[in-house]
């Protein structure tokens, strides 16, 4: 089953090709943006400050995604850093250049670090989920080689037509994997158990996650000449910095003192009465809109007559 034999290119505009790698990778940032700014505004967030992130952790998530793949890649200089668009991005590269931008603009601007953090993690994954699909048109990121014909499907495994094998189809592993972290950080982020939450699930899922992947494939980052790829290593270092930080996050906020938290529920409670006020408004302005019934002129002058003739006799 040939599903690799798919045409790299989307479509052209003005004689440059487009390949289908950038769009999906641009297709994946949009719904990470548009996810990150719902989960901000539904923690009394401002989304413009997602926004202003997006567009600089962005350019600097690509930046580190290709230092980090050259840096790793025997035989490849600072000269070829502007060929992106032959592939070679490391995911953990740009999620380091990403991170440093969301740092600086959170400190400029005074916002809480663990928040942004917690809404902007599950739009990663699913911008990750849909870039591994940008491996599907370029015949890479693929696993170890099946030579059992009972394997050889999809989604086990894939055809390789430059090599004219069947490999396990690992950028498919990661991709559905990273879906399904999605999912359960969301789940994780709806029982608000802790600031960080967010953040640190996603450092022990994807960790978890791509130190499994890694092992089944055959074209890992290696540190020098060693066989320690370097993903792998760096997966295991997240995991367990944040099994570290969920638990030290998870004991501050039990710790906080009741007055803080009576602080939380006070302002839970002027915001439900705001709202119950803000309804009441609404609802005059809706009674005063509308026509008042003109009095009975007829009548008010025979009422005015009757009183007149009570007095004149």
């Amino acid at each position: 089953m040939n599903l690799l034999s798919i045409d790299r290119v989307a479509f052209t505009i003005f004689g440059i090709e487009i390949m289908w790698y950038g769009v999906l990778i641009a297709v994946g940032m949009l719904l990470a943006v548009y996810v990150a700014s719902k989960l901000y505004k539904n923690r009394d967030g401002n989304p413009d400050d997602i926004l202003t992130i997006a567009l600089i952790a962005i350019p600097l998530g690509v930046i580190g995604a290709r230092l980090y793949f050259i840096a790793f890649t025997p035989g490849m200089g600072l000269d070829e850093f502007i060929y992106i668009r032959d592939g070679g991005l490391a995911i953990y590269g740009g999620i380091i250049g990403g991170i440093v931008g969301i740092v600086v603009y959170s400190l400029i601007k005074k916002l809480n670090l663990l928040t942004v953090l917690d809404c902007i993690m599950p739009g990663v994954l699913i911008a990750q989920a849909l870039g591994r699909w940008g491996n599907f048109f370029n015949q890479e990121a693929y696993g170890n080689v099946v030579t059992n014909p009972k394997l050889q499907f999809f989604p086990y495994a894939v055809y390789i037509d430059r090599i004219g094998e069947f490999r396990q189809a690992t950028f498919f592993y990661e991709s559905f994997l990273s879906v399904v972290g999605f999912i359960l950080i969301l789940l994780v982020l709806r029982k608000r158990l802790f600031k960080g939450s967010g953040l640190t699930s996603y450092l022990i899922w994807y960790g978890i996650e791509r130190a499994i992947v890694e092992g089944f494939r055959d074209d890992s980052l290696y540190i020098g000449n060693s066989s320690i790829r370097v993903s792998q290593l760096l997966s295991i270092i997240l995991i367990a910095f944040g099994i570290v930080l969920a638990i030290v996050l998870y004991n501050r906020e039990k710790k906080l003192p009741k007055e803080n938290k009576q602080e939380n529920n006070k302002t839970k409670e002027t915001k439900e009465k705001a709202e119950k006020k803000t309804k009441v408004v609404e609802e005059k302005t809706s009674n005063n809109k509308k026509p008042k019934q003109k009095p009975n002129n007829k009548n008010n002058k025979n009422n005015t007559n009757k009183t007149k003739g009570k007095k004149g006799k």
